[in-house]
């Protein structure tokens, strides 16, 4: 699963299935001091690099061409005018699949974290370790929960570079806080705090029943404190039985509780509690990724954002990050220009560039990284954009390649217990049993002996 963007044009944001992350690469030039005050410096004559083309593609889809090159096409020729970026659209024929069993296989793939089976499925890895150590590449400007994801991915190796990123936020309809005369959301409320203003906000008016808050469950729950991976990293078993995966659901699940906040079969689907929020307007709050006011609120309603809400017993510790990663590929004719390229994206200066026009950035130090967030798109400029990105990321969940690979198969047993527990049809641990058993049978067909 993952989430991406799609730029439709300037400043304009479409949600695609599959998106946020970044770093520093690019080295600060200065001139040299002349030897003394009689002679002028002299420059080094500069090699001419000869002209190449790099390729870049997702399997999400997550931007078109015009909204590619704005972002990432514009600056890497700029920054480097001998390279050539090629974008390939997704499509019917440039599947990922037949992409491989053509021998077209890009030169870049940009995967998010939970978008990133590809890549493994069809063994197109490649360590760049080696490059790192070349081109003396410094990992400590990053992000360390989206460097640790991509390690704990490679098992140790390092497959790629993050250059986005993506988490949890709370969005709240002010209009609606405004009708009641209650205050608005506040950073750093607890679950507990959470759960208290949901009833306050659960009532009928009207004629109209108002939800107090809605959810994105599937975000939620990858993204979730309590970092339940789905596989045991060791032995490869299911982990849906566990206390961490208990506890998670019960945290979700405890809201469709709430008087006034119940769902029934017709309205527990992600997309109809998007639509309470967004269209219907009669939910107050919605937990969704943190890129979803950007990409699909816009200016579309009165809205602002809050922190995600934390345990109290870890007031510091906020939801998990999802970054996306530029992945170089192992069949790369051009491996050491990607590579060029792919570190320049996760630079101070280009970092810089990205977070003014709406992606999240994957720099440690969030002074330079969120500044100036969002200040290229106007309906952003008065929305409390701190609150996207939490003081510290939790664990990754998504730790291993096999569980990149039975992902699939363990988010539809988990969405049914979901709605069979908010439903009342089931309890928690009936319903975890089930979904249990379902990914295991998924899992041994899907990983064999491995």
């Amino acid at each position: 699963m993952g989430v991406g963007l799609m730029l439709a044009g300037k400043g304009k944001w479409v949600v695609a299935v599959s998106v946020i992350a970044a770093l520093m690469a690019g080295c600060t030039s200065g001139r040299g001091k002349p030897a003394d005050n009689t002679s002028e410096p002299v420059e080094t004559p500069v090699a001419k690099k000869e002209p190449v083309e790099i390729s870049f593609y997702s399997t999400g889809g997550d931007f078109n061409e015009t909204g590619f090159n704005e972002l990432f096409g514009e600056k890497i020729k700029q920054k480097f005018p001998h390279v050539t970026p090629k974008f390939i659209p997704l499509s019917d024929a440039t599947k990922i699949s037949n992409l491989v069993a053509t021998g077209q296989i890009p030169d870049v793939m940009y995967l998010s974290i939970g978008s990133s089976t590809a890549l493994v499925e069809f063994q197109l890895e490649y360590d760049i370790s080696d490059l790192i150590k070349q081109y003396k590449y410094d990992l400590g400007p990053l992000e360390p929960a989206v460097v640790d994801n991509l390690r704990a991915l490679g098992k140790g190796k390092i497959y790629g570079l993050p250059v986005y990123n993506n988490s949890m936020s709370l969005y709240y309809n002010k209009d609606l806080f405004d009708k009641f005369g209650v205050a608005y959301p506040k950073d750093g409320m607890t679950w507990d705090d959470l759960t208290e203003l949901t009833k306050v906000m659960s009532r009928s008016d009207g004629g109209l029943q108002y939800r107090g808050l809605t959810m994105w469950f599937t975000a939620a729950r990858t993204l979730g404190q309590y970092s339940a991976n789905y596989l045991d990293p060791v032995t490869h078993k299911s982990n849906f039985a566990s206390d961490n995966f208990r506890k998670q659901l019960e945290q979700l699940t405890q809201f469709a509780a709430i008087p006034g906040n119940q769902l029934t079969a017709d309205n527990a689907s992600a997309s109809r509690q998007a639509a309470m929020f967004t269209t219907d307007r009669l939910s107050s709050m919605f937990m969704h990724f943190s890129v979803y006011g950007i990409s699909t609120l816009k200016d579309t309603l009165n809205w602002d954002v809050a922190t995600y809400p934390v345990m109290k017993e870890q007031p510091d510790i906020g939801p998990q990050a999802y970054p996306t990663y530029f992945y170089l590929t192992k069949n790369s004719k051009v491996k050491e220009q990607a590579f060029e390229v792919m570190a320049y994206l996760t630079s101070a200066e280009f970092q810089k560039s990205i977070a003014r026009q709406g992606l999240l950035p994957i720099l440690k130090d969030r002074d330079v990284a969120m500044k100036e967030f969002g200040q290229d798109i106007a309906y952003l400029r008065s929305k409390n954009l701190q609150a996207l990105v939490p003081k510290k990321f939790a664990p990754p969940s998504i730790v291993t390649p096999e569980q990149l690979l039975t992902t699939t198969a363990g988010n539809r047993p988990l969405q049914t217990a979901y709605t069979d527990v908010v439903t009342g049809k089931s309890d928690i641990n009936t319903a975890l049993r089930a979904a249990d058993e379902q990914y295991a049978a998924e899992v041994s067909k899907i990983l064999g002996g491995k």
